[in-house]
């Protein structure tokens, strides 16, 4: 390893967090093992803060061309100007008038990455630069302004690599304007929630590049296209291994570490949570609800929501939000799944302009849910306001409507933390498919072949010495069998032989 030594005066940047997003300062010295460097706000204000830190941290720069830079005169005044050429112990720059000169990077300063903390003393100081370069550059400001407002804030939208879709950037956005966002994405297989949790990602780590720290945690056939993914369309492969992980679900060990420290996660094939087939299931499923609640952004990713099994729908949920959604309450929830378009329907109609319907919905309220004590109150406040025939703007009709219809979306409507696109509902974004209709068919080799898969199902199940991820494997090679990896070549992959042919083998 090559040691680079630090000149006092020269540009550097510190690796370690916060100070990793405050762009380039000056290095001004160094004792025992601590380097000092300290930063520029602007020309004319009082000296930045100096920072200590240890030298394996601190790392020299080169400044790119055109980067703006200041130099102050022997008068005091400052003066700023453009750099050429960068080659750490001189830099070539050209200042207004058509000067360019090498100038000294001990005799430079360049602004920080921070907000301005206070403009006039820039203005006073007469360090701004010529009116030509902003007038230049303000076509390009007016058209990014545009492109702000019309993908409404979401410059990950902007900045990634990826064509987003209309029902995709609602998604998005749904999830970014909810000051809690804990989300089921339920998406079909093909329609896109890979992407939209990318964007998401890229969206948290832009808003807070300081403390950003995330975890992926995905099967291990995914863990490579996720970090190529995040890396390539999303710009985060600077991040990968040190603020984002990509995690494998059998990996129990690094996600223990990693959650304690995580602001945001992601699941995806969160659909096999609900399983509780062996104990690394169960002990992964616990690990994730002992910190799910404590870490404010949560995205659970499955194309299977699983409705037809409550109970493991129960837990998927839980995770979401606990306090609604509380695992000792699986007959509450399932009444709640039996009554859910129950309360769509009630939620649709509570509405002010529906004054003389109220009644009619609020007795199915109380046919469905009599026996809940906080409900019955705000049905009964609604009730007792709609038997005095209020006005349509009435203001405390208006507000039980509200309370009641908000109490209702918050803790009945399963949806509510559920967002999920239908091939159906977008068609075109799967033109191949336009028009099909589907056939029905049956045949006994068919019926045969599925009864051999449920009963390969149920035996890889029961075998829980074998590991997750051979165990979907084997299922997956039995369902494609024309993939080119064979049942023995899998076995062989984990290190499993067949002892009698190894035999024949080596005879």
């Amino acid at each position: 390893m090559v040691d680079v030594r630090l000149e006092v005066g020269a540009f550097v940047r510190i690796s370690e967090r916060p100070y990793a997003g405050w762009g380039n300062r000056k290095f001004v010295g160094a004792a025992a093992g601590t380097g000092r460097v300290q930063y520029f706000d602007a020309p004319g204000a009082e000296a930045a803060q100096v920072v200590e830190c240890p030298l394996a941290q601190i790392k020299a720069v080169t400044l790119p061309v055109q980067t703006r830079v200041y130099r102050r005169h022997a008068s005091g005044r400052w003066q700023a100007g453009r750099v050429l050429e960068d080659d750490r112990n001189s830099l070539f720059v050209q200042f207004p008038n058509g000067e360019s000169i090498n100038v000294d990077a001990a005799d430079l300063q360049v602004r920080w990455n921070r907000p301005l903390q206070d403009p006039l003393p820039l203005l006073v100081s007469e360090a701004t630069e010529t009116p030509f370069l902003s007038d230049a550059r303000s076509a390009f400001i007016r058209q990014v302004a545009l492109q702000y407002t019309a993908a409404s804030g979401i410059t990950a939208a902007l900045s990634s690599s990826i064509e987003l879709v209309d029902y995709q950037f609602e998604v998005v956005r749904r999830v970014l304007t909810d000051p809690v966002q804990r989300y089921l994405l339920a998406d079909e297989v093909g329609l896109g929630k890979t992407i939209e949790a990318g964007v998401i990602l890229r969206q948290y780590f832009l808003d807070a590049p300081e403390s950003a720290h995330a975890v992926v945690l995905a099967p291990a056939a995914l863990v490579p296209q996720w970090r190529e993914e995040l890396s390539a369309r999303f710009g985060l492969g600077d991040s990968l291994g040190d603020f984002l992980h990509v995690i494998c679900c059998d990996d129990l060990e690094t996600l223990e570490e990693e959650l304690p420290k995580t602001g945001m996660l992601v699941v995806d094939e969160a659909h096999h949570l609900s399983r509780q087939v062996n104990e690394s299931q169960n002990a992964l499923y616990g690990l994730l609800q002992a910190h799910a609640q404590r870490i404010p952004r949560l995205l659970l990713l499955s194309a299977t929501p699983v409705l037809s099994d409550p109970e493991g729908f129960l837990r998927v949920l839980h995770l979401l939000d606990p306090i609604t959604f509380p695992l000792n309450d699986l007959d509450g929830f399932q009444r709640r799944i039996a009554t859910r378009q129950v309360i769509a329907e009630v939620v649709a109609a509570l509405v002010p302009e529906n004054l003389w319907g109220l009644p009619v919905e609020l007795d199915r309220l109380k046919e469905a849910y009599g026996d809940n004590h906080i409900l019955m109150e705000k049905v009964d406040a609604l009730r007792a306001v709609i038997d005095t025939f209020p006005d349509e703007q009435d203001e405390h009709y208006t507000a039980a409507l509200s309370g009641l219809k908000t109490h209702l979306i918050e803790a009945y409507r399963l949806h509510r933390r559920l967002l999920r696109n239908r091939r159906a509902a977008v068609q075109w974004a799967t033109p191949r498919r336009a028009g099909l209709k589907r056939v029905s068919f049956h045949g006994e080799g068919t019926e045969r072949w599925r009864r051999r898969i449920e009963e390969l199902r149920q035996c890889l199940s029961n075998l829980e010495t074998l590991p997750d991820s051979l165990r979907s494997a084997l299922l997956e090679c039995a369902i494609n069998a024309r993939q080119a990896t064979s049942f023995l070549a899998l076995l062989e992959l984990h290190e499993m032989h067949d002892e009698p042919r190894a035999t024949l083998r080596r005879r």
